[in-house]
């Protein structure tokens, strides 16, 4: 029983200490955005009908356990986390590489994987461990982002899984690491000169490429990617279906 209370004492004692380094202006936006998402997708499914109308219900039970993974990382010292990043960065891989030859396809992607009752999309674990692993680069006595070499290793985090997710094909899912490697990388203490090349490169190839789809040259986006930007630029083509929402 003394241990029992001691377990409780200290769990009590943590939640305090979350509770008052806790981030309310943070936890109202990332409420705000998962209400929407709710909504968006309860919306979609009174669409489309069917089966559909009860993911609103499911994407509930996801957040529910989200919000339960949210609190328990909460509670953990950060530093454990970066320790062990290297490890959850070469899991997420390995699932990455299963999901293309195991994985379950639907509408001619391979993206889930299935755990008995459960449908798991390593993609999205992917996301937190490039977050992860990048930040832990960043930090390691001798690192420095300025460098070619230390540059090129960065970028090889990220690329690896990038590719393999492209592959499923995915590119939504692949085109969240760019931002997220952009903004770690900008905060570590990446000169500006470089910054301002990266960024000209950036727009030059994204000018370009949105030149190259414009006039079909050499198209690189698949017919229903390129449908969907038509659609969301103009939804009154298909206003009764995908334009709906």
């Amino acid at each position: 029983m003394p241990e029992i209370a001691n377990r409780m004492s200290w769990f009590g004692s943590a939640l305090h200490r979350l509770w008052q380094r806790t981030d309310m202006l943070q936890i109202a936006g990332f409420s705000c955005l998962i209400f929407i998402g709710v909504m968006f997708i309860y919306g979609t499914g009174q669409q489309i009908g069917s089966s559909a109308v009860e993911f609103w219900g499911k994407q509930l039970q996801w957040v529910f356990l989200g919000f339960c993974c949210w609190l328990l990382l909460a509670l953990l010292d950060y530093r454990i986390m970066m320790r062990l990043s290297w490890i959850f960065y070469v899991i997420c891989l390995i699932l990455l590489v299963v999901v293309l030859t195991h994985g379950i396809k639907v509408y001619g992607a391979r993206r889930w994987l299935q755990f008995g009752p459960m449908r798991v999309q390593p993609s999205e674990f992917a996301k937190i461990a490039v977050l992860l692993l990048l930040s832990r680069l960043m930090v390691l006595r001798g690192f420095n982002i300025n460098r070619i070499s230390h540059l090129i290793l960065a970028g090889l985090v990220v690329a690896i899984p990038f590719l393999l997710i492209l592959k499923e094909p995915d590119l939504g899912s692949a085109m969240i690491l760019i931002p997220i490697t952009a903004a770690v990388i900008f905060i570590s203490d990446f000169k500006w000169k470089y910054i301002l090349i990266g960024a000209l490169a950036i727009f030059t190839l994204g000018t370009t490429e949105v030149l190259n789809e414009y006039y079909q040259v050499r198209p690189i986006l698949k017919t229903y990617q390129r449908e969907r930007i038509e659609v969301f630029l103009h939804p009154e083509k298909d206003l009764k279906r995908r334009g709906w929402n």
